[in-house]
């Protein structure tokens, strides 16, 4: 057909595993110490009562040894960013079960997506911190709402992701954002 025209959806995911800090270090620390703590004690029970209690104590410690596992996974983080054309969502995963929606974004609503480096100031009323813990390659996005203020998102958008969030900007800002970032590239659509 003479005339028509097809646009593409911009679509991407990207899941971020969040690099252990020194609390979580510290807190995975202390429930290994506890599970050894426990086995330790079930063992001395199981002697001291001559074996009489031997299921009873291997019940207990498999179950202490699940429960530790089940403690360290929810220790772990990770973030998911989501692009589906002109939405950005953010959703923190904890332990690979629970799944939390941290902000949803509308792209046409951005003010500023930039590289974020340790010393730049955001003047935000909310930050949502969406990072991988590292201080590496991080950029933010920087929106106005009536409803929650100025709110700074630093995250770790690998290159698609970025080209996709740049494709859902207004077309001032898409324009200038793709000659500064990607290379010179007029259109991100994927």
């Amino acid at each position: 057909m003479k005339g028509t025209y097809r646009i593409m959806d911009r679509f991407s995911e990207q899941l971020v595993e969040r690099a252990s800090d020194k609390k979580g270090m510290f807190l995975k620390g202390l429930v290994v110490a506890g599970l050894i703590l426990v086995l330790v004690l079930l063992g001395y029970l199981m002697v001291l009562f001559q074996y009489s209690i031997t299921l009873f104590c291997l019940v207990a410690g498999a179950g202490a040894i699940w429960l530790a596992v089940y403690i360290m996974q929810g220790l772990n983080t990770e973030y998911e960013y989501i692009v589906t054309n002109d939405d950005l969502d953010i959703d923190k995963i904890s332990g690979k079960r629970k799944r939390k929606r941290l902000i949803s974004v509308d792209l046409k609503s951005v003010d500023e997506f930039a590289p974020y480096l340790n010393e730049t100031e955001l003047h935000s009323d909310v930050t949502v911190l969406a990072e991988d813990g590292t201080g590496i390659d991080m950029w933010y996005v920087f929106i106005e709402t009536e409803s929650t203020g100025k709110v700074a998102i630093i995250f770790n958008p690998d290159e698609r992701t970025r080209k996709n969030i740049i494709g859902g900007l207004e077309p001032v800002l898409r324009a200038k954002l793709s000659a500064k970032y990607l290379s010179g590239a007029e259109e991100t659509e994927e």
